[in-house]
């Protein structure tokens, strides 16, 4: 079921992952309008769209209005975590919280 209406829409962040996957496919079935954000390229339907929270945030605003936002995406891997630090409290803290 594609995107419905212009209203609001669900944000999923992290939606290549397995978990963002699932819950933009339950969401869209459900008929909400839903936008996964992820690493990669925009989609020219904009139902998906690029994000890196690696990057500088702070001036970064959403698309279209959002009404609900679902944060999946986080360097899970406790040995990436270990060898990069700084680059994953940059994803998993600081790019999450506002």
């Amino acid at each position: 079921m594609a995107n419905s209406g212009n209203g609001p829409a669900t944000l999923v962040v992290g939606s290549k992952g397995m978990i963002g996957g699932a819950l933009v496919k339950q969401q869209r079935q459900t008929g909400r309008r839903v936008i996964g954000a992820d690493l990669g390229e925009n989609s020219s339907d904009g139902e998906y769209i690029s994000i890196n929270l690696a990057d500088d945030l702070s001036d970064w605003q959403p698309p279209c209005p959002v009404q609900l936002v679902y944060l999946c995406a986080a360097v899970s891997k406790l040995e990436e975590c270990r060898q990069d630090p700084k680059g994953s409290s940059q994803i998993n803290i600081r790019s999450t919280v506002k």
